[in-house]
């Protein structure tokens, strides 16, 4: 499994050329990147694609978690961009995206269904990989969970799966409803852990570390995932100013320390 840290525009107070340099000298364990930015902020699409070649220069695995608020004709031209970046690395980039909201269920599975269908129709599906996130609830927000996604996953080959261990710990506790059968779904894992006093504040996507309350769930479920032979990405997608220290180098580097503690044990 590709051990992968999840960024975005706040670790871009480094080039990516410093960014890389400061996670290799701290990390033993980081295989690459997982980029979200601002499809609209040029500079931000200037960072993906120098991020993108140092990521080739350095052998290190490049992916994005996209937006799903673009309108399809912006999502069609991000999606080109990244299948140029796909020839010069000559493998499938995967792309996270998002369930897109509404004001029930039902709609939210029809619009989103709707999008996928679209985009998977108009891109070289042999260069990207569409990949559809479950999500938990929210203060006010019903998001479509696992469950809910499963059918828009089960019912198109084009489109796969990004199983997020911490929404689904959020939404379900100890609970993490995991079957053997949706592995071959999965072109993607995000993990994170979160801080129940915090949470109502928006504080979910914490950094795991050795007296984490769910950290026996939270390892269970990727042993669950290493047992059964899952060998694409670990996404530790944590919030970057959640992360211990005064400074954003301080907080990279702690981000990298959780990174290191929990690939240990994983091996």
């Amino acid at each position: 499994m590709k051990t992968i840290i999840s960024i975005n525009k706040k670790f871009m107070v480094y080039t990516p050329y410093e960014l890389i340099n400061l996670i290799k000298q701290n990390s033993k364990n980081v295989d690459g990147f997982e980029i979200s930015i601002n499809y609209r902020n040029e500079q931000e699409v200037e960072y993906l694609k120098e991020l993108a070649n140092y990521c080739k220069i350095n052998n290190l695995h490049f992916q994005v978690h996209g937006n799903s608020s673009l309108s399809i004709e912006e999502q069609i031209n991000f999606l080109r961009l990244l299948e140029n970046i796909s020839d010069y690395f000559e493998y499938k980039i995967n792309v996270v995206l998002h369930s897109i909201k509404a004001d029930s269920n039902e709609e939210s599975i029809k619009l989103t269904t709707e999008y996928l269908t679209e985009i998977v129709n108009k891109i070289d599906n042999s260069k990207l990989i569409i990949s559809l996130e479950n999500l938990n609830d929210i203060p006010e927000e019903d998001r479509l969970n696992l469950k809910d996604i499963m059918p828009i996953v089960a019912n198109d080959e084009r489109i796969f799966l990004t199983y997020d261990i911490g929404h689904e710990l959020d939404d379900f506790n100890n609970d993490i409803g995991f079957d053997s059968s949706l592995v071959p779904l999965l072109s993607n894992v995000h993990i994170h852990t979160m801080s129940y006093d915090l949470y109502h504040g928006g504080f979910d996507h914490n950094p795991i570390f050795k007296h984490d309350p769910n950290w026996n769930v939270l390892l269970k479920a990727l042993l669950f995932l290493k047992n059964n032979n899952y060998d694409k990405s670990i996404v530790f997608e944590y919030d970057l100013y959640i992360c211990p220290g005064d400074t954003i180098e301080e907080k990279i580097i702690s981000y990298c320390k959780s990174i290191d503690y929990v690939s240990e044990r994983l091996k």
